[in-house]
């Protein structure tokens, strides 16, 4: 008897300790943590704690004062006690599914809503809160005056493309082409439009190009946001290599806005230096079709 109390007490600590570490992982307040932790010590080992305990244990624990624990065993633990905890296991679980089952429902009902918008009024008065922008980069050199990216269309630097963002939601997302020479100039085009980078994806051409050092046969898409902005759900999180290949200048592959399509339906989606108006976007551009 006195081992399964020794041993419940010892589980009783490592389980203050595990949820405590679980719940700051998690960005909970540590109100909310001692609240939650005190019943569950009530219904796993039968005593009593008060939640302003651990709220100051889970405060200590935030400053690195107490050694964190990464593993729990309750092998020494009554039956009872197993079957308790193993409900409190299954009650985590629930509740994580109906959180992204929210999230989910949420998300289809906001593509309904702004697909209806599109039906009844193809301007959308709403501010964009997706953005593709295909910048016309302006390279220092040419093999020949007949291939200057120039006969193809206008190109700026990056300080004339700064006063171009437009308008846009607080909480934005944007993809961004760049092209190998011209990846320290799109880094510093985000900053200026106050993006954070956060990753990138790979266009393969599957057509070998021009190029000094390599041969061009791949096209960066950049990934900034600004604001409180959520990755696509994990159901539509694809390879970060698209495969396309390359018809003529400056046009780029449909996989990408079907992609973007598919994953942001809730979105308010406006292409910048757009050449042609796709069904369901805003564009911006000089030579806009």
């Amino acid at each position: 008897m006195e081992k399964h109390k020794i041993a419940g007490q010892e589980a009783c600590q490592l389980f203050i300790e595990q949820e405590i570490e679980a719940g700051l992982a998690k960005g909970k307040t540590k109100y909310s943590i001692g609240k939650e932790i005190a019943e569950w010590i009530e219904k796993l080992f039968g005593a009593e704690v008060k939640p302003h305990t651990i709220e100051q244990r889970a405060h200590r624990q935030e400053e690195k004062i107490l050694t964190n624990v990464s593993s729990f065993d309750f092998n020494d633990l009554t039956e009872p006690q197993k079957q308790i905890f193993k409900l409190y296991e299954e009650s985590k679980k629930e509740k994580r599914n109906q959180e992204i089952k929210e999230k989910k429902d949420a998300y289809k009902q906001r593509v309904v809503e702004i697909k209806e918008k599109l039906e009844t009024n193809p301007i959308i008065t709403e501010l964009p809160n997706l953005l593709l922008v295909d910048p016309p980069w302006r390279y220092d050199f040419a093999e020949t005056d007949n291939r200057k990216i120039e006969n193809q269309y206008s190109t700026l630097s990056v300080v004339e493309m700064k006063d171009h963002l437009p308008k846009i939601q607080k909480d934005c997302i944007m993809f961004m082409w760049a092209t190998a020479p011209k990846l320290r100039e799109a880094f510093e085009l985000i900053d200026l439009w106050n993006f954070t980078y956060k990753t990138h994806a790979i266009w393969d051409k599957k057509i070998i190009g021009s190029g000094y050092w390599f041969r061009g046969q791949h096209e960066l898409l950049l990934v900034a946001t600004t604001g409180n902005v959520s990755p696509p759900i994990e159901s539509l999180r694809r390879s970060s290599i698209f495969e396309e290949q390359r018809t003529k200048h400056s046009k780029k592959p449909s996989c990408v806005y079907e992609w973007i399509e598919n994953s942001f339906g809730d979105k308010i989606k406006m292409e910048l230096y757009c050449r042609k108006i796709r069904v369901g976007w805003l564009a911006w551009g000089d030579e806009v079709e």
